[in-house]
């Protein structure tokens, strides 16, 4: 209908008319233009909501993780370091005996890294980190990213580097099983029973090195994870903040 009266105003060369029909199809223009850039904006803004909401239970979850990860691992550095002093004293008393015992069964069980990554990988493969339109914010998520990237190569060669080490320990042990088949719920692993000669074990210095060593490399895992649970506190707070400002 615009169309066809501009038309008309052109017909009689009514040029005022002409000048107002355009400058309101102009006008009618951008202002369908803003209500759809405003739309748009509600939805990124929505989005980005539900981005940072998920985000936030991701590195709770990564958090509580993490300290729970320190916790075992800083418990096997203890047992590891009686282990050591009891070794190099040749001496296995009725106070270090249980502790040497729990060290040995749970030495080797390494912690994966703490990071629950879900919604983080989904921003990255879909474009959307853009959405979250806090610069540091932003900045502090791929530092994090970086972060365990670097410790996931740290991890695969500490692994490898001590994996004599740990072989070497495992070879001087015995782990008493149960007689006949038994399933995992029957006989957790973490209940297995083992065996062990101390008095060779304590003149065995390749021996207590192995040991000092894999305390060392969980000493390395330990200060790596408290850092990382660092970043996780530091973009909680700035999750917390962003959030409240929605």
């Amino acid at each position: 209908m615009r169309l066809r009266s501009l038309t008309k105003h052109v017909r009689d060369q009514n040029w005022f008319a002409v000048a107002l029909d355009f400058v309101i199809v102009v006008v009618g223009i951008l202002i369908a233009f803003q209500i759809t850039s405003w739309n748009e904006g509600r939805v990124e803004q929505r989005l980005e909501r539900q981005y940072l909401e998920r985000l936030r239970d991701d590195l709770t979850r990564s958090k509580i993780a993490a300290i729970e990860s320190i916790d075992t691992v800083q418990k096997q550095i203890d047992n590891q370091g009686v282990m050591v002093k009891a070794l190099q004293a040749c001496e296995l008393n009725e106070a270090t005996r249980p502790v040497f015992h729990e060290g040995l069964r749970t030495i080797g069980q390494t912690q994966p890294l703490s990071l629950v990554r879900g919604t983080l990988d989904e921003l990255q493969s879909t474009g959307r980190t853009g959405l979250i339109r806090n610069l540091e914010l932003r900045t502090a998520i791929n530092d994090l990213l970086e972060n365990y990237e670097d410790q996931a190569k740290i991890l695969e060669f500490i692994t490898a580097r001590f994996s004599p080490q740990m072989a070497y320990v495992d070879g001087r042990m015995v782990f008493d099983l149960p007689d006949g088949i038994v399933t995992a719920d029957e006989y957790p692993i973490a209940d297995r029973s083992i065996s062990y000669d101390f008095p060779v074990l304590c003149k065995d210095t390749h021996y207590i090195s192995a040991i000092s060593a894999i305390q060392f490399a969980n000493a390395v895992l330990a200060r790596n994870e408290n850092r990382r649970m660092q970043q996780y506190q530091n973009i909680l707070l700035l999750l917390d903040r962003e959030l409240e400002t929605k």
